[in-house]
């Protein structure tokens, strides 16, 4: 099948089987799923057929949950120990999906911030973020998100993310981050109620801990 597909021009595959790649991109074997992605790869590389694989609502989703999966599936080795982290470092995965955090894709920037935020609460994940800053990038995308058309969908994925961390290491957090800490008060005055939930669900959740209340009385903001 894929000396077949590989034999027919950019998009000609997508424009008669576009229900059958997307049923593919759900098939149990790992196979079968790469082969639609390389596919739709080539699509995209040859740039004419980009249009009609726009148009394709379903498989673009479809294309969405299978990178998401990958994703959780790295992160979770990761997770797992410090070994699992360097092969998911050296083999390049992690640093290419960290890299989709500056995706135009809101949808996949928060499920990576979701996925990230489980292996930036353990050491060896905090240190990794840390020393490549990954932090600094996240905590400067949280004061910037005026300047992004799409800041506000943002930016209840990221005060969840530092939330996550700063419950796991509070300390830390908030003495490099103390503006990402001011910004979290300032919504406290705002007019947006999903968002101010979201904000005093992070502060409390900061504060379990009698270092996250010591963290915040540190700073004064308690």
């Amino acid at each position: 099948m894929k000396t077949i597909m590989s034999s027919w021009e950019p998009g000609a595959v997508l424009a008669q089987y576009k229900i059958q790649l997307q049923r593919a991109l759900g098939h149990p074997t790992p196979q079968a799923r790469v082969m639609v992605l390389q596919e739709l790869n080539k699509v995209l590389s040859d740039g004419k057929p980009v249009s009609r694989l726009n148009e394709s609502e379903d498989l673009l989703l479809a294309v969405l949950d299978c990178v998401c999966v990958f994703i959780q599936i790295v992160t979770d080795v990761s997770v797992n120990s410090e070994s699992g982290l360097r092969a998911s470092h050296t083999s390049g995965l992690l640093p290419s999906l960290m890299s989709e955090l500056d995706s135009d894709d809101i949808l996949l920037q928060l499920n990576a911030l979701e996925l990230f935020s489980k292996l930036a609460v353990t050491p060896h994940g905090f240190q990794y973020f840390r020393q490549r800053g990954v932090l600094a990038t996240l905590a400067d995308k949280v004061l910037n998100t005026g300047e992004s058309p799409f800041g506000s969908l943002l930016l209840p994925g990221l005060i969840k993310f530092f939330g996550n961390v700063a419950h796991s290491w509070p300390q830390e957090i908030l003495t490099e981050f103390p503006s990402v800490v001011k910004a979290l008060f300032e919504v406290l005055d705002s007019s947006d109620f999903v968002l101010l939930g979201t904000v005093m669900e992070t502060l409390g959740f900061i504060g379990t801990s009698p270092q996250g209340k010591q963290a915040l009385h540190n700073l004064g903001k308690i």
